[in-house]
């Protein structure tokens, strides 16, 4: 992260995730306005989709969240503390934040799922790989745990890289979860697969998902329509098939896939 911790930097505690009046601007040659004046409060335990045209500014904002980067404008707040006044460790304590790239490094199975949680025993590390639907497979490798991971994941599939991410995932059980589009590039079997691990990782948590699949997001509590780094709306699925044309055009255009994220 490009941001460092404040001199009396924070313990931040789990509560309402607020977002007021965040503006932000990327500045990578030339200047270009990502977010205007976004607002939002998701409160523990709901589940949340977001979206929205390419470049609306969706993957920025989980981003902001996490506090890779700082707003140029606005706050964001978690249990009530700018999340600028927190240390980032304590912060990345509360997020479990999965793309469609996982982050896999050499080393073995074991030393990528103890990134998670280094004292997890042996025990934990194997209910993990099995809520992640990757037990059985792990196990038929001939050095199960022990098996190396080469630089980036690369000798295994997307599916599985995720699968490991998911279990790593488990290992840490931070209670907000952030998904960017992590199964737009999987087969439709994979995917299957991916989902139902989801749904074991995201029980009692508070989840904000990034898609752009309909059977991803209906049945969030609620679904935030971005366009040109703005919230255009925000509501259910009934609610904006009837108010939203962006959601709408964005739903006729999606793959109906018949699995859910949760």
């Amino acid at each position: 992260p490009a941001v460092e911790d404040s001199e009396n930097a924070e313990e931040i505690s789990m509560g309402n995730l607020r977002v007021d009046n965040l503006h932000f601007e990327y500045r990578n040659g030339r200047q270009q306005q990502v977010l205007k004046g976004v607002n939002l409060e998701i409160k523990p335990g709901e589940i949340v989709g977001i979206m929205g045209p390419s470049g609306c500014g969706k993957s920025t904002l989980l981003k902001l969240m996490m506090r890779f980067w700082d707003a140029d404008a606005g706050t964001i707040s978690l249990g009530g503390k700018n999340i600028k006044e927190a240390k980032r460790s304590s912060l990345y304590s509360h997020y479990n934040y999965m793309t469609q790239s996982t982050s896999l490094f050499t080393g073995t199975i074991q030393d990528n799922l103890l990134v998670a949680k280094p004292e997890a025993s042996e025990e934990e590390i194997m209910e993990a790989l099995k809520k992640a639907s990757f037990y059985d497979y792990v196990m038929s490798l001939p050095d199960k745990l022990q098996t190396v991971v080469e630089e980036g994941g690369k000798n295994f599939s997307g599916g599985e890289r995720q699968r490991i991410s998911i279990a790593r995932a488990i290992l840490k059980d931070a209670p907000i979860v952030l998904l960017d589009e992590i199964s737009a590039s999987l087969d439709i079997e994979n995917e299957r697969k991916i989902q139902e691990s989801l749904k074991r990782l995201l029980k009692h948590k508070t989840v904000i998902v990034i898609s752009h699949r309909m059977k991803s997001i209906e049945k969030a509590d609620n679904i935030i329509v971005m366009n040109e780094g703005k919230i255009e709306k925000i509501g259910k699925h009934k609610e904006l098939l009837k108010s939203s044309s962006i959601y709408k055009n964005m739903i006729k255009k999606s793959e109906f896939a018949e699995n859910y994220v949760y």
